[in-house]
């Protein structure tokens, strides 16, 4: 891992670094997480990191792990606090479990030493543990803003005291409910996974409590998509449960210290992109999946589901810092609204009650409960709350036992949240609180604000004004209702004027100056009036013309990256036709601002665009004009010309020199500077197809569809990648919303057809096939599709009639000459080559044409030492093509060259393979599988045959493919074939 800078944390961002590093890396340092020796915070952090690491290793089951850190740090044995922290942590976790200890046990460890640490009593240890770690994998507050609570139960209520600190096992059952694990705790409650048994079993989230949630049946009430809802709340065994949801795992306390933690390690800015936001999500969700096997089934099933459900996570991927956070914002403010008008407050507003739910929801949790309704209560009983997020008024309240909290509390908070998020910091400096921290608090609240924009010149001034007038220390002067800070949020969004927050910019300024001195500008006019007439005349035209350059620039840049953007697409998109379109795109995309010599000055246009358009037009300009004049092959040059190359060119050209694990690292790299850039998540979303690793082109697809969202070329890839993935209805959902793009577009008709096949109803295939026929009636490959499915509805003249009839036509396009050759296989395999060998001319076919050469060769001509001759030239090209690699290797096998065959197989296992990959591997170890080691052989064909018939691939090739002639014997092959008949007698 990179070495953190631990003297640039705190003590509590210190481990909060810790926590989120041990749930998302494989390994770790933990001295790097170590302040020096001679930090005045150097033995609380050491034993906090320690007793985090011991606790952790303990849930995996390892219950002697202290003697490993022992002997893994033998300089915890200088300094006596750090040993009692783990002693104490270590007794009390055995304790909890039922396991007593002997003395000895510490002994054989510690030695002498121990003698000296026993100031620690067994019955202190087996209390309630020290309070440094409030946060633990959670959502709660760290001791540093700590919560305020005043429980309305009194101290005779029949709660049973501590009951609220104990950790339940594992597989513990309390009442309908059998716990799976720990996600968090604080002073007041714990918080876990669990599954319900009287619902199928279906998994929760519990947060356990001993104290009583005054309001809970009101937010069961409360019904919105910004809202954790609550299922249910019980009472059982004493306890008070809330039953919510499993909607995520990390807030968006989590997602800031992230952002934190990349800022020193990569010198960037601390506020949170989208990117940022989505891989914290992304990393925990993981972690999650890898640590429960009921889990990793639901979240599973969970990403199945149907599209459209709730807003996809892949969203926020374009949006830069900003943009994130005001989406953010727009998303609380909007469920604080929601419950503001059922006459509820929140009363405890901060990021770790903020959750960042998997499919990128933004949803308020842990809403203060034992607090009352806004209005119309007899007594307020409680008052709760985040010191470093709460309101003036709430302090004094506090101070004075009073709750004082209102809809501008909240409002309050939301500005504490923004500051936060915008700047890295809180308004207000809580680092230093002692003794009093109520008292404190509110007189650091009476400190004057420094202006967000001041300390993060990226924020724009009217968003500045929207956090200011949040936190206004007089609540009469904030916001007045949430649905009016929603309103500033969506019109600063939206680069609108606020309607409720000043404008700081030159027109209010103005606009002040002119109150101020109306009896001067009185005289002024009456002076100046028939010369300001003429004056105001003249500038008023030169401003028209301004303001209508300005709009027609505008205008133009618009229809301009609509038009490349949509020329990006169809360059890369591996489809008929789709590069001359793409041509003729880019070409009409440069017309908008360089047209042809008679009409020189549109270009002009562009000095009335911003200075960010501009340069924005004048790269991707000349990005696009490269990238049509050229033809693949010419981007195979020399180092000399890449030195040249702009970034984005540079990743094209390595795109088609097959260098794409070097294309994927530059493309995430573009992607983090410009995450907005449309052709860098189409090309990863190409490269990534063309790897076969389909969820994450579908990813880069839909986070380009979020960047051109008119662009249907992105729809039809994330069809195609679902359709890989046999996900056929989420292939169709895509398809259609491509279709209402362009209704005219073939493709979409086509890979439909393929969908529909798929899924066995021929009807509608041929009725989608026959729709793009009509539309490019000389398609070879449409033909092809549409002939298929005419004979499985049993018009098998129709289907030989119209394969005869495109057949004889020249193709027309690079794939149509692939096409015809398979089509032209099976009756004359020297015509088909023939056809595959022009294709290959085409840079696009190179590889599709080659490795049907190499099969026409091999299969059909017997000429396999050709065949392995036209593989190893598409290895030369790219060394990493796994289908060139198995292809040549099943041919060394035939040929009995087990060394090469072996050599080639072993490219293959450090690739990704794909289920045809694994077939493919599994017929070369079976060719192999003779001699002294036929056993072993027969094992690994097996093995590669199990992967490739799971999601599957193959069943219909087993029962006549001659590669797997030596498994015939073998009862687990014979157990297979059987089985895989069996299905498909079903299936029929």
């Amino acid at each position: 891992m990179n070495e953190i800078q631990s003297e640039n944390y705190t003590i509590f961002e210190l481990i909060d670094c810790f926590e989120r590093d041990l749930r998302s890396k494989v390994r770790l340092d933990l001295r790097s997480y170590f302040p020096s020796s001679d930090s005045p915070m150097y033995e609380e952090a050491v034993s906090e990191i320690l007793r985090i690491w011991l606790e952790w290793n303990w849930g995996k089951g390892e219950r002697d792990y202290l003697a490993k850190i022992v002997a893994d740090f033998p300089e915890i044995r200088s300094s006596s606090t750090v040993l009692k922290s783990l002693l104490f942590e270590d007794r009390r976790l055995h304790r909890i479990h039922g396991i007593t200890l002997r003395r000895e046990y510490y002994a054989n460890m510690l030695g002498e030493q121990l003698s000296e640490l026993e100031t620690i009593s067994f019955k202190e240890a087996f209390s309630s543990a020290p309070q440094l770690h409030s946060k633990k994998f959670t959502q709660q507050a760290q001791s540093d803003t700590a919560r305020i609570v005043e429980p309305m139960t009194s101290p005779n209520s029949s709660i049973r005291d501590g009951d609220s600190n104990r950790a339940f096992e594992p597989n513990e059952e309390l009442g309908d409910f059998r716990l799976l694990q720990l996600l968090g705790h604080g002073a007041f409650s714990r918080v876990y996974l669990a599954t319900q048994k009287s619902l199928a079993n279906r998994v929760v989230v519990l947060k356990i409590t001993s104290l009583p949630m005054g309001e809970s049946q009101k937010l069961a009430k409360l019904q919105h998509s910004n809202i954790v809802p609550l299922y249910s709340t019980q009472n059982v065994e004493g306890f008070f449960i809330l039953c919510m949801p499993f909607l995520g795992s990390i807030t968006l306390r989590d997602a800031i210290q992230f952002a934190k933690q990349k800022s020193i390690h990569h010198s960037q800015s601390q506020m949170l992109s989208g990117a940022e936001l989505v891989h914290a999500v992304e990393v925990d969700r993981q972690r999650l999946q890898s640590s429960n096997r009921e889990v990793n089934q639901f979240l599973s099933l969970e990403s199945d589901h149907e599209i459209g459900r709730r807003p996809p996570l892949e969203k926020w991927l374009p949006l830069n810092s900003i943009q994130t956070v005001v989406r953010v914002a727009i998303d609380m403010v909007s469920g604080l609204e929601y419950a503001h008008g059922k006459n509820l407050l929140h009363g405890d507003i901060k990021p770790a009650n903020v959750l960042l739910g998997f499919d990128g929801s933004i949803m308020l949790l842990d809403f203060n409960l034992s607090r009352n309704q806004l209005q119309g209560s007899e007594k307020k009983t409680s008052a709760g709350g985040t010191l470093p997020y709460m309101a003036p008024e709430q302090l004094l309240g506090l101070m004075e036992s009073q709750d004082r909290s209102s809809v501008a509390s909240d409002i309050y908070s939301i500005g504490v949240v923004l500051y936060e998020l915008l700047t890295g910091k809180h308004p207000v400096d809580f680092s230093s609180l002692t003794h009093s921290p109520v008292e404190l608090s509110f007189e650091r609240h009476q400190q004057k604000i420094e202006l967000p924009n001041h300390i993060n010149p990226q924020v724009p001034r009217d968003l500045a004004a929207i956090v200011m007038k949040c936190l206004a220390k007089d609540p009469t002067q904030r916001y007045q209702s949430a649905s009016q800070l929603r309103e500033d949020l969506l019109r600063q969004q939206s680069l609108l004027p606020l309607k409720y927050a000043p404008n700081r910019g030159i027109q209010e300024r103005l606009f002040k100056f002119a109150r101020r001195n109306q009896s001067a500008l009185k005289l002024a006019a009456s002076l100046l009036l028939g010369v300001t007439a003429a004056i105001v005349a003249v500038f008023s035209i030169y401003f028209w013309m301004i303001s209508a350059r300005t709009n027609i620039a505008n205008e133009t840049y618009t229809s301009f990256k609509a038009l490349a953007r949509n020329a990006e697409a169809n360059l890369f998109y591996a489809d008929g036709g789709s590069r001359e379109e793409g041509k003729k795109l880019g070409k009409l995309a440069l017309q908008c601002f360089y047209p042809s010599s008679t009409e020189p000055m549109r270009e002009h246009l562009i000095a009335y665009l911003p200075p960010e358009k501009q340069v924005d037009v004048r790269e991707t300009a000349a990005y696009l004009s490269r990238i049509i004049e050229r033809q693949p092959s010419q981007y195979l040059l020399d180092a000399e010309f890449s030195e040249s190359l702009s970034p984005i060119e540079r990743i094209t050209q390595l795109y088609f020199q097959r260098d794409l694990e070097l294309a994927l690292d530059l493309l995430q790299m573009e992607i983090a500077k410009s995450p907005n850039r449309f052709v860098c998540w189409f090309l990863q979303g190409q490269i990534y197809l063309e790897q076969r690793r389909y969820q994450e082109a579908r990813t880069s697809f839909a986070a380009a569809e979020a960047a051109a969202p008119q662009c249907a070329i992105t729809l039809i890839a994330q069809g195609n990648c679902n359709y890989w993935m046999t996900q056929y209805d989420r292939a169709l959902a895509c398809y259609e919303k491509a279709e209402r793009l362009e209704p005219k577009l073939a493709t979409i008709w086509y890979n439909r057809g393929l969908v529909y096949e798929r899924m066995k109803d021929h009807q509608a295939a041929v009725k989608q096939l026959t729709k793009a026929m009509a539309e490019v009636p000389a398609s070879h490959r449409y033909a092809m599709a549409l002939s298929r499915n005419l004979r499985a509805i049993g018009k098998t003249s129709d289907a030989d009639q119209l394969l005869k009839s495109v057949l004889d036509q020249t193709p027309q396009m690079p794939e149509d000459w692939v096409f015809r050759g398979l089509a032209r296989l099976t009756q004359s395999p020297e015509d088909a080559l023939l056809d595959f060998e022009k294709a290959q001319t085409f840079e696009s076919m190179y590889f599709t044409a080659g490795q049907n050469r190499a099969h026409v060769l091999s299969e059909y001509l017997n000429r396999r030492k050709e065949a392995i001759g036209v593989l190893t030239e598409l290895l030369q090209r790219d060394p990493d093509y796994a289908p060139a690699l198995t292809g040549r290797a099943v041919l060394y096998a035939r040929e009995n060259q087990r060394d090469m065959a072996l050599a080639d197989l072993e490219q293959c296992h450090r690739l990704n393979p794909s289920p045809q990959i694994h077939y493919q591997i599994s017929c070369v170890y079976s060719l192999l599988a003779t001699g002294n080691d036929a056993k072993s052989m027969q094992d690994q064909a097996l093995a590669h045959l199990a992967r490739a018939l799971a999601p599957g691939y193959g069943g219909n090739l087993l029962a006549t493919d001659r590669d797997l002639a030596n498994l015939r014997g073998n009862a687990t092959f014979t157990t297979i074939l059987n089985g895989v008949s069996t299905i498909q007698q079903v299936t029929q």
